[in-house]
C-alpha cells in the first residue's frame, strides 16, 4: 500500500520540520554520500536553502516521480535533474529541480559515486527535450603528430571524458604513446571509438576524441558537434622514439575533414599554442 503522509495544513509534518529546523535530510536519513554532499558550500548557502523550500512548496511536499505512478509519498529533498558539477549553469533553475523522497533520490543517483543512475539519465533526457537543451557535446580534435592535441584537451577537459587513439593503443601494449606502431593494438583502439562516443555522450555529456587525421567516413561515425584543428608544429621526427608517419597523407585528410565540416555546417576551430586562431 502506498505511503500516505500525515499532513499539517498543506505540508507533511516531516518535511515541514526539516525545512523549519534546517536539518539536512541526508543527515537525518543516515545517508553518508548525501551527508558528504552537504559539505559542499553550495548546499549550505542561504540562497540554496531558500530555493529548496520554494521547490518543496511548489511541488506540494510530494515526491513528483511517485505521483506519476499514482502514489502519494512525502518529498524530503530536492533533486538537481542536471547535476551541478556538470551543468553548473542550471543550478538555480527551478525547472531543473524536483521534489523527491529519499528513497527516490537513492534511485536517481549512485549514492557512492554520485553519478546519475539509468532512471536519473532518463529524467535528464526527458527534461532536456522539454527545455530544448542539447545534453552532450562531442569535440573531435585533429592535427599532425606533435601538434598539441592531447595538451589542448587536457587544458579544456574539465569534467569531460577523452578518447586518445595513441594512448589507448599504447595501453594495450603496456607501452608509451608513439613508441611503436602496433597495428593490432591500433585496430582494437580504433574499433572502440564509436562505442565510446555514444556511451560517453550519454553518461558524461562533454566528450573529446583525439585523432591525428581520421577518414571522413570515420568522422561521420563520430557525429561531432565541432572540430578543433591543432596547428602547433615542431620537428617531431627529431625524437628518436617517435614512429615515422606519412605527414603528406595526413595533411590531405585534414583538408578533407575541413571540407566535410564546411559542407555539413559543423563548427571548426583552429588552435595554436593552446589558443584559438581567429
Amino acid at each position: 500500500m502506498p505511503k500516505t503522509p500525515f499532513f499539517c495544513g498543506s505540508a507533511p509534518v516531516g518535511a515541514l520540520l526539516r525545512y523549519i529546523c534546517g536539518v539536512p535530510d541526508e543527515i537525518a536519513g543516515g545517508d553518508r554520500a548525501g551527508f558528504m554532499k552537504t559539505q559542499n558550500p553550495f548546499y549550505n548557502s542561504k540562497r540554496w536553502r531558500h530555493l529548496r523550500g520554494v521547490i518543496l512548496r511548489r511541488d506540494g511536499y510530494m515526491d513528483q516521480l511517485e505521483l506519476r505512478n499514482g502514489n502519494r509519498v512525502e518529498a524530503e529533498t530536492v533533486h538537481h535533474i542536471f547535476p551541478i558539477d556538470k551543468y553548473p549553469q542550471y543550478r538555480w533553475a527551478p525547472w531543473n529541480l524536483i521534489a523527491v523522497s529519499r528513497n527516490t533520490h537513492e534511485l536517481l543517483h549512485n549514492r557512492v559515486t554520485g553519478e546519475l543512475s539509468a532512471l536519473g539519465l532518463r529524467l535528464l533526457e526527458e527534461t532536456a527535450r522539454k527545455q530544448g537543451i542539447q545534453t552532450s557535446t562531442l569535440t573531435l580534435v585533429v592535427g599532425l603528430p606533435g601538434s598539441g592535441k592531447t595538451t589542448w584537451v587536457q587544458r579544456n577537459l574539465g569534467g569531460g571524458l577523452a578518447y586518445d587513439l595513441d594512448h589507448l593503443a599504447a595501453a594495450f601494449r603496456l607501452s608509451a604513446p608513439h613508441k611503436e606502431r602496433h597495428e593490432a593494438a591500433r585496430r582494437m583502439a580504433n574499433g572502440m571509438a564509436k562505442a565510446f562516443a555514444q556511451n560517453a555522450r550519454r553518461y558524461c555529456g562533454i566528450v573529446y576524441i583525439i585523432r591525428a587525421a581520421p577518414s571522413v567516413e570515420e568522422v561521420e561515425e563520430y557525429e561531432p558537434d565541432r572540430i578543433v584543428i591543432c596547428g602547433d608544429s615542431y620537428d617531431i621526427t627529431a625524437r628518436k622514439d617517435y614512429v615515422r608517419v606519412d605527414t603528406d597523407a595526413l595533411c590531405r585528410r585534414l583538408e578533407d575533414i575541413k571540407a566535410w565540416a564546411s559542407a555539413n555546417k559543423i563548427q571548426t576551430v583552429c588552435v595554436t599554442g593552446g589558443h584559438t586562431v581567429e
